[in-house]
């Protein structure tokens, strides 16, 4: 499919009928959040990242394709954007160092003065419905919600083209971590290399098969013992739970669909008791995840494409959130606190 001009195609090039958003996001279809994009235009899908401190290049931000994630991010931006959505809506520009003292005194801190609320609670509350359907059965990470059993977690998988970057992005309402995985090929020009096959993965490796793992391995020992917290619920127009069944239509359109290549049967594990995660290491592998441009899963840019309004950019600084990773050169992962 063409959308102003841009070719774009789903993992595998495989296509179904219509859908909603909650299942085109589950499932990682391009060419539903392009078609959208095209249809509310794409610089309020740019205005969207950059109230979550994601700043795109200037042909990025009229580009049809940016809802793909077609300028470069590095972890710590994903990490600090997908906290917002962890933690209800409020943008904590993500920092290093918390405080400096000296002595008795305290020289710095990193204050919330920065912090902004560019959407609505309940816009943010529909975003991660659609966001946990993605780790449900038959989501792109559907290994990661069977892993934790009956505790929430909402995240986006993504994978560039050719398979030379892949990320897994996830949180709880309590902490968001950012995982990706790239290989920089050597001096001067470090090109980004192809991922290649390792790890015990048959096909091309995608952010639900080792990034999902290895979020998964970090966020069971990191909420081990925690409260299992809920969600806000979503607005009715959306669902009253989310499913990642695609909704399709008898006679196939032009909206096309990804079907995941791993097991899209897994179910949940039996659900623990309340309070208790059920988390367990190792999940599955998944591989159904969708081809995209320039390195990010984007959910800035779907928040907007989603809701289809504008939002004012944040200003930087420093403030709440924390975060690490390294840049978008080199392998790293990001984490911050919702």
């Amino acid at each position: 499919m063409t959308f102003a001009n841009t070719p774009v195609s789903n993992f595998g090039g495989q296509s179904l009928g219509q859908m909603n958003l909650v299942a085109a996001t589950a499932d990682s279809v391009n060419t539903i959040y392009m078609q959208l994009n095209d249809e509310i235009g794409p610089e309020k899908t740019a205005a969207a990242a950059a109230a979550l401190g994601i700043d795109m290049d200037d042909r990025a931000k009229s580009a049809v394709s940016n809802v793909l994630g077609s300028s470069a991010v590095n972890p710590l931006q994903m990490a600090q954007a997908y906290a917002a959505l962890a933690n209800g809506g409020t943008v904590r520009p993500a920092h290093f160092v918390a405080e400096v003292r000296q002595g008795d005194e305290t020289r710095y801190r990193a204050g919330r003065d920065k912090d902004t609320t560019p959407f609505s609670e309940q816009a943010v509350a529909d975003t991660v419905y659609a966001m946990q359907a993605v780790t449900k059965s038959g989501g792109t990470a559907a290994s990661v919600g069977k892993a934790f059993g009956n505790r929430p977690i909402a995240g986006k998988t993504g994978t560039t083209n050719d398979s030379k970057a892949a990320w897994f992005n996830g949180f709880t309402p309590q902490l968001e971590t950012a995982v990706v995985l790239y290989n920089p090929g050597p001096a001067p020009d470090y090109e980004e290399l192809g991922l290649g096959r390792w790890g015990g993965v048959k096909s091309d490796i995608t952010g639900g098969t080792i990034p999902a793992k290895i979020w998964t391995s970090y966020m069971t020992k990191a909420l081990k013992d925690t409260k299992v917290e809920k969600f806000a619920s979503p607005s009715k127009q959306v669902s009253s739970s989310p499913s990642p069944t695609a909704t399709a239509t008898p006679t196939p359109t032009d909206t096309a669909s990804a079907t995941p290549t791993g097991d899209p049967s897994a179910s949940p594990s039996e659900s623990p008791t309340d309070g208790e995660d059920g988390a367990t290491e190792g999940p599955t592998e998944d591989a159904g995840d969708t081809p995209q441009a320039a390195g990010a899963p984007s959910i800035a840019d779907r928040a907007a494409a989603r809701l289809g309004a504008a939002a004012q950019a944040a200003q930087g600084g420093p403030g709440q959130g924390r975060g690490a990773g390294g840049p978008a050169a080199g392998p790293g992962a990001g984490r911050a606190q919702g």
